[in-house]
């Protein structure tokens, strides 16, 4: 088995280094690091992103986003408290988590693309 680590920073929402174009990436947002995984058999791609806006509004947003590209999506969300995302599509997953910091959010995506 061969395992290929590949991390890439990227300044803003708008600039796409590392991630394929069908990942939506959420408006305004602060990305993080962005980490891609290739192994058998497929790849999976872990980023991290900060926003003032409410997580159920962002997870919303992904829904709406992922909605077209055939995703069944299910969220959870409580104001100032940890909330989940899942969607699932086609052999691709797509799972992202918040953590309240403060006035912000932080939210942690995991896409697998098999």
């Amino acid at each position: 088995m061969t395992i290929t680590v590949e991390s890439v920073e990227r300044g803003g929402a708008s600039v796409s280094v590392g991630l394929p174009s069908w990942i939506p990436i959420y408006k305004g947002s602060r990305m993080g690091e962005i980490e891609v995984r290739k192994e058998s058999p497929g790849t999976q791609y872990h980023f991290s992103f900060r926003s003032m806006d409410d997580a159920a509004a962002i997870y919303r947003w992904y829904q709406s986003q992922l909605a077209a590209l055939a995703f069944k999506c299910t969220f959870k969300t409580a104001p100032n408290s940890a909330g989940s995302f899942d969607g699932t599509a086609s052999g691709r997953t797509f799972a992202i988590r918040n953590f309240p910091e403060g006035q912000a959010n932080s939210f942690v995506v995991t896409v697998t693309d098999r």
